[in-house]
């Protein structure tokens, strides 16, 4: 039978299939132009693993891409164990697929034959014979015309094929190129033989053939118990795993079942035999008298138990139930016991090999990114034969139409990639051939014209046989980058602020410096004036007018201070101001600073303690700028602690002069000490605290112990006191 009849058959039970009245002894399916799966019968999806609505594999796709013509064409692939021939589906585009065996032209279709009579014509058999008897004559002594005769042997029947092939007619010609005819002849009922070592090698090559083709456990398991059936001539042959429950239950098998005869095959409990076979280690073969629960359950006579591992655990166990219609001898059955564990061998590795492509599949689903793998053309160009489905997702665009060669497919960086970072990609692309491993971030165009941001990483690696391919991930970081700008503006708009702000304090701070240096200098000269006219006139004036002095030199003072503080913050904010580093003494500095304090320490009645070391640390500072910062702990120790002591201690860590200013007074909260040194920060709330100052002192030592490398620290528990660390390079002696 020629392929064009074979077409017909195939798409002719294909309708009756949609009418629900039979079933397709062939497979048979439906490609549009892009590739995609239209049309696909249950012989299809068992056989290829195909999908209405999903690609068809790459070679495929090339394959039928090169067909040409309106003659159906062979295909030099094979899937499923089954030859392809395919047609150019002129009306609509795309192409017709099916699927036969060549070594069987009619044994599954004589019923296909007879239904498909009235649409092909004659039958095949009637227009070779009329074909042979009206061209003896002509084609007898004919050199191109030739004539075989091939005779198969099944368990029942004769079948003698004779072929013709007219080879003088040109594609064109209305005659039949190839014709065939069978002639049955029924034999006497025989004694039963053993299953043939031919049709055991063809099972196992098979196994390997749906392996490579199956997309995944469940059509590969249902596919190879019906080749293990055919091959040991079985009357089926059944895999059962464990489900939820934990019994045993019929997972595939060679023959479609219902539902209610797949729930009357579970296996409650531990089965005895099973354990048996399983400390066998290898098939065993059971009959009514060894296992009459489970062969009763199998409605079977004798049946060959075979033990499923991958990777040493038990994931099922195959049951070969054998028919009951044939009386085979301890040799034969022998014989089926071994070739059983051959095949159960191969399905046990072919199995566990699935297990790990689907296991990876499924890992390259829950990355985030596309997976690719491509060479680098002497060109620099990038040939991609890898790229996981999360594509699509990423670019619009499925893996094929990258990968493949086809005309309707995409070069990578020339069409997809923005124009503008093109150069870009093709420069690291140079890189990687160089073998640098690279990271980079450039936008593609999707495929509905919108631009999307994508992060590449790449490195080159070399395999076993020294060819050089580039792998690697490409993730959508579009949401990223756009987070990014608008988190750079929100930063540009708060550094603008921030600037904005601290010119207005540096600009009021300058204006305001002045008539308060004034006030406070005429405060301290109202102060000498009232001591001098006391003493040159005798008399002394009323303690009111003392007093009054007194607060308006502290208070103008005190605000002078504050003045001084917010212009020295804001220019080193905006980074204008300066310091004069130079080598400085810190116990001279201590000496200083205390002497200041320690009248306000004595009128509280806390003890100051000195705890120096015998050599003088030597820093490089400012003298001013260290004399304010140590001001400023000295003056916050004193104005927090209400009784005890404040200590300072100097030590020197390796090339670093550390002192410490310790007191015993109320003491830091942990959740407050992370923002104790931003500016205008304060623990307590403005209507109940009942200490003064705004928050800056802490703050400007910080930044003015930025300038010398120098930091500030604290450890502090609350109600119990703290400690402020101040570290900075020790210039030595």
């Amino acid at each position: 039978m020629n392929l064009t009849t074979l077409l017909k058959l195939a798409s002719t039970r294909l309708n009756a299939e949609r009418g629900g009245t039979s079933t397709s002894d062939l497979a048979y399916a439906e490609v549009d132009s892009g590739g995609n799966l239209v049309v696909v019968n249950p012989l299809a999806k068992m056989k290829w693993g195909w999908q209405k609505g999903s690609h068809v594999q790459r070679e495929m796709q090339i394959a039928l891409e090169g067909l040409a013509g309106t003659q159906p064409t062979e295909l030099p692939l094979k899937l499923g164990g089954l030859h392809i021939g395919a047609i150019v589906r002129s009306e609509n585009g795309g192409w017709q697929v099916f699927g036969y065996d060549p070594k069987y032209p009619l044994g599954p279709w004589p019923q296909a034959i007879t239904e498909t009579q009235a649409e092909i014509g004659e039958s095949p058999e009637e227009q070779v014979k009329e074909n042979l008897r009206s061209d003896e004559d002509e084609s007898h002594g004919d050199e191109d015309a030739t004539y075989s005769e091939v005779s198969l042997r099944d368990e029942d029947v004769t079948y003698s094929d004779v072929l013709y092939r007219d080879e003088s007619h040109d594609e064109k010609s209305p005659v039949m190129a190839s014709f065939s005819t069978r002639e049955i002849r029924l034999r006497p009922n025989r004694a039963e033989r053993s299953v043939p070592g031919e049709q055991l090698h063809v099972g196992l090559n098979t196994l390997r053939l749906l392996a490579t083709t199956s997309p995944d456990h469940a059509v590969f398991c249902d596919s190879a118990m019906q080749t293990m059936a055919t091959a040991l001539d079985a009357d089926r042959v059944l895999m059962f795993i464990q489900n939820v429950s934990g019994d045993l239950a019929v997972g595939s098998e060679s023959q479609i079942s219902t539902e209610n005869t797949r729930e009357q095959l579970v296996f409650s409990g531990e089965t005895p035999i099973l354990g048996l076979v399983e400390a066998h280690g290898s098939s065993m073969l059971i009959n009514r008298s060894i296992a009459p629960g489970i062969c009763s359950r199998l409605n079977c006579s004798n049946a060959i138990v075979s033990i499923v591992r991958d990777h040493a655990i038990v994931v099922g166990y195959v049951f070969v139930v054998l028919r009951s219609d044939k009386l085979l001898g301890d040799r034969e059955l022998e014989t089926l016991r071994t070739q059983t564990d051959r095949l159960v061998s191969c399905f046990e590795s072919l199995y566990g090999w699935i297990t790990i492509i689907c296991r990876y599949r499924d890992l390259l689903s829950t990355i985030d990114g596309s997976v690719f793998s491509f060479h680098v053309g002497q060109s620099g160009s990038r040939n991609y034969c890898f790229f996981s489905d999360r594509l699509e997702q990423i670019s619009g665009y499925k893996a094929y139409q990258i990968t493949g060669t086809g005309p309707g497919n995409h070069n990578w960086i020339d069409d997809i990639v923005e124009e503008s970072d093109r150069e870009l990609v093709r420069s690291k692309t140079l890189a990687l051939r160089s073998g640098d491993e690279i990271s980079m971030d450039y936008r593609i165009v999707h495929r509905n014209g919108s631009i999307r941001w994508v992060r590449e990483r790449a490195r080159p690696s070399t395999d076993s046989v020294g060819f050089h391919r580039i792998s690697g991930t490409l993730t959508d970081v579009t949401e990223i980058k756009a987070m990014e700008v608008t988190a750079t503006d929100a930063q540009d708009v708060a550094d603008s602020s921030r600037r904005s702000k601290t010119a207005f304090i540096a600009t009021l701070s300058h204006e305001v410096r002045t008539p308060v240096g004034a006030l406070n200098g005429y405060a301290q000269l109202l102060q000498k004036e009232l001591v001098e006219f006391e003493q040159t006139t005798g008399s002394a004036l009323p303690e009111q007018i003392h007093e009054f002095a007194n607060v308006l030199n502290n208070r103008s003072h005190k605000l002078q201070t504050l003045v001084h503080d917010l212009f020295e913050l804001s220019n080193l904010e905006m980074g204008s101001g300066h310091v004069h580093k130079e080598r400085v003494s810190l116990h001279d500095v201590i000496q200083k600073c205390s002497s200041i304090e320690a009248p306000r320490l004595q009128r509280k009645g806390i003890q100051l303690i000195l705890e120096l070391t015998d050599e003088d640390p030597i820093v490089l500072s400012d003298a001013h700028s260290l004399e304010q910062v140590v001001n400023n702990v000295l003056s916050n120790a004193t104005k927090f602690t209400e009784s005890g002591s404040v200590t300072i201690r100097t030590s020197i860590e390796d090339s670093t002069a550390i002192l410490e200013v310790e007191d015993t007074g109320i003491g830091i909260s942990d959740d407050y000490q992370h923002s104790l040194f931003e500016p205008y920060s304060q623990e307590e709330d403005w209507r109940t605290r009942k200490f003064g100052g705004i928050g800056l002192g802490l703050a400007l030592s910080r930044r003015l112990l930025e300038q010398f490398d120098g930091r500030i620290e604290v450890e502090s528990k609350k109600g119990k006191g703290s400690i402020f660390r101040i570290l900075l390079p020790n210039l030595g002696s």
